[in-house]
């Protein structure tokens, strides 16, 4: 919401040209992590999740890296796949490209909001699995999955209906 009445003010009162809104960007992403930082300094109970890596952080290294890159590739494949379509888009017209781009960065902004769920979900689903309550861990996914189904319902609906 900051970065948002950030961009007003300097966009629109103050008129900066539309390149600042990197450095608008930059530094809502800096407020970001130092308010992050202070809440995982300054929270005794999110203390354990919070230090700096050591060798023991190396250990088991070599079974992530053989999920993540599988993983990576995907989200490389996927990314490409909008990188062709904008690039199709735009020897059909400049509008066309840019009604693409625009839809496109629409619905990732819609897809933060089941993207959040999903990540809560798994932060929750942990905290149950270590403390042994396996019930409460398919309670939390099943109710998340649930919520998650709706949102999505919701924004595909809005798109569609609101499509002209």
């Amino acid at each position: 919401m900051i970065h948002y009445i950030l961009c007003y003010i300097f966009l629109e009162v103050y008129q900066f040209d539309f390149y600042h809104t990197g450095l608008i960007t930059s530094f809502t992403l800096f407020t970001n992590f130092i308010v992050i930082h202070l809440i995982l300094t300054f929270d005794k109970s999110l203390k354990e999740s919070w230090f700096f890596f050591d060798m023991n952080s190396f250990k088991g290294l070599w079974d992530y890296v053989k999920l993540a890159v599988p993983s990576a590739g995907i989200c490389v494949i996927e990314y490409f796949g909008f990188e062709a379509l904008g690039l199709m888009s735009s020897y059909i017209s400049v509008d066309a490209n840019a009604a693409m781009f625009l839809s496109l960065n629409i619905g990732i902004v819609l897809f933060m909001i089941p993207l959040g769920f999903s990540q809560a979900a798994t932060s929750l689903v942990g905290q149950s699995i270590g403390k042994m309550n396996a019930v409460e861990a398919k309670n939390y996914t099943k109710f998340i999955f649930k919520l998650s189904l709706l949102f999505s319902a919701c924004i595909a609906s809005a798109i569609f209906l609101l499509r002209h």
